[in-house]
């Protein structure tokens, strides 16, 4: 005697979207700098952020270096050499500008030397990131 299944459509539709879902379709995950993360307290920011992109998966957050892992197909962004500027404006939009992501430096780290600059009268994260882009560039 055999047993017959029998399950609602809706149900049977949201299984097999279950299975057959799995996420974004990059070959492999991207590094990128990101502008913004200038304080450790940043980095929870930043996650809050990214988790209102759907498109995007963040992989890992390198603090130290300013980095970010991201799995994404950069293919829903358009053009090759547009992708990275689509993905720049998507989080300077859900961040209200507080972030942004560049290419990775080519200048090897031991090349580079750590500088400090106070500036005062900088009391929001915005009036932060300002400075550290005028700094950056």
């Amino acid at each position: 005697m055999s047993r017959r299944w029998h399950l609602p459509f809706s149900a049977l539709m949201i299984l097999c979207f279950m299975v057959l879902w799995t996420g974004p379709a990059s070959a492999k995950p991207i590094k990128h700098h990101v502008t913004g993360l200038f304080m450790p307290e940043r980095e929870q920011d930043l996650r809050a952020e990214l988790a209102m992109i759907p498109e995007v998966k963040l992989v890992r957050i390198d603090y130290k270096n300013a980095e970010v892992t991201l799995d994404y197909d950069a293919a829903n962004f358009g053009k090759p050499e547009q992708a990275l500027a689509k993905l720049d404006h998507l989080l300077k939009s859900a961040s209200n500008h507080t972030f942004g992501v560049k290419p990775l430096t080519t200048t090897p780290l031991d090349k580079l030397k750590w500088i400090e600059i106070p500036v005062g009268g900088l009391d929001c994260k915005a009036c932060c990131l300002a400075a550290y882009e005028s700094v950056y560039r």
